[in-house]
C-alpha cells in the first residue's frame, strides 16, 4: 500500500485587509482537508521607477521586512486555528516566481485575495488579478480562487 501524498494549498500574501478573506478560506480549507498550507509573498522591486541604487536597496530592505511581518502574522492565525502553516518569502517577478513555486511544491490549489469592492479601480484591479490567475492555470493546471473581499 503506497503513502497518501500530502495536498499543498498555496495562499499568497500581501498587506491589505483585503487579503483576511483568502487567508481564512485557505486556513479553513487546510484544516477540512488535513492540507499542508504554504503562505508565499513575492518581492517584486522591478515595478519600482528608481534610479537610485541606493534608495532601490532600501526599497527592497522595507520591502523584505514588510512581507516577513505579514507572513509571520498569517502564519500565526493559521497557527490559532491549529494549522501549523509554513511561509516562502521570494523576490522577482510576480508570476514568475509564483508559477515556479506552485510547481516545485506541487500544488493542489492556489488562493488570492482581492481588494475591497468599495477601493479605487476595482473592476481594473480584479481584471488584472483574473489574467494573473488564468495564466496560472494555463501554465500550471493547478486551480486558482479568488476569494472576493466583502466587507
Amino acid at each position: 500500500m503506497g503513502m497518501k501524498m500530502v495536498e499543498t494549498i498555496v495562499c499568497m500574501v500581501r498587506s491589505g485587509g483585503g487579503m483576511l478573506a483568502a487567508q481564512d478560506r485557505a486556513i479553513e480549507m487546510a484544516e477540512q482537508n488535513d492540507c499542508q498550507l504554504v503562505f508565499l509573498h513575492i518581492v517584486n522591486t522591478n515595478e519600482l521607477d528608481l534610479d537610485n541604487e541606493v534608495l532601490c536597496k532600501a526599497a527592497s530592505e522595507e520591502m523584505t521586512w514588510l512581507g516577513n511581518m505579514t507572513l509571520s502574522l498569517v502564519q500565526k492565525r493559521a497557527s490559532l486555528e491549529g494549522i501549523q502553516a509554513k511561509t516562502e518569502l521570494r523576490y522577482g517577478s510576480l508570476f514568475e516566481e509564483a508559477r515556479d513555486f506552485l510547481i516545485e511544491k506541487r500544488a493542489n490549489r492556489l488562493f488570492l485575495g482581492s481588494p475591497y469592492p468599495y477601493v479605487e479601480n476595482f473592476e481594473e484591479k480584479m481584471r488584472r488579478i483574473r489574467r494573473f490567475a488564468d495564466r496560472i492555470v494555463q501554465e500550471t493546471g493547478i486551480p486558482v480562487d479568488i476569494v472576493v473581499a466583502d466587507k
